[in-house]
């Protein structure tokens, strides 16, 4: 039995069903991360709008004008203070999806790293000496070493991807 480097079915297998389970999850952190940041972003323009003392959503539609009327009924100052404690809010909930979702890739990343170094090492423990006679120790080597690192390193980028 010949041993190649982990390959794409490799990949997916050292996946459990587990895992990809999980894949929704990492998406959905991932996407009310990105809408929280826009959010707090987007409050921004209404924030700068008072403090420059325009109050008004003019030549605006859509989700900035929208924003334009949080805290519309109140003082300017009351309004500063909502905008402000929104946009915080915002930025500190972003953080909070952003860190569950960096812990979430990373268990995920984890778990199937793991798998493919035990696949590895059970498909070692199976073939027979005459196997270890005939192939290179370099390239032995390098398999266990370097190329079950760099099968766990396109889990970690594809799972950045996603």
């Amino acid at each position: 039995m010949p041993m190649l480097p982990p390959s794409l079915p490799m990949l997916f297998r050292a996946f459990g069903k587990r895992q990809l389970r999980l894949l929704p999850a990492v998406v959905v952190l991932g996407l009310v991360s990105a809408v929280l940041e826009g959010f707090g972003i987007g409050l921004i323009i209404p924030l700068l709008g008072i403090i420059m003392g325009h109050g008004d959503a003019a030549g605006m539609d859509g989700f900035s004008a929208a924003l334009q009327h949080v805290g519309s009924g109140l003082s300017e100052r009351d309004r500063l203070v909502v905008i402000s404690v929104a946009i915080l809010g915002s930025i500190v909930l972003k953080n909070v999806f952003a860190f569950a979702n960096t812990l979430l890739t990373t268990f995920i990343s984890g778990k199937a790293s793991h798998s493919i170094r035990s696949a590895l090492s059970e498909q070692l423990l199976r073939v027979g000496y005459p196997f270890f006679l005939r192939q290179s120790p370099g390239r032995l080597l390098n398999i266990i070493s370097n190329e079950s690192w760099r099968a766990s390193d396109a889990i970690q980028i594809m799972l950045s991807a996603i």
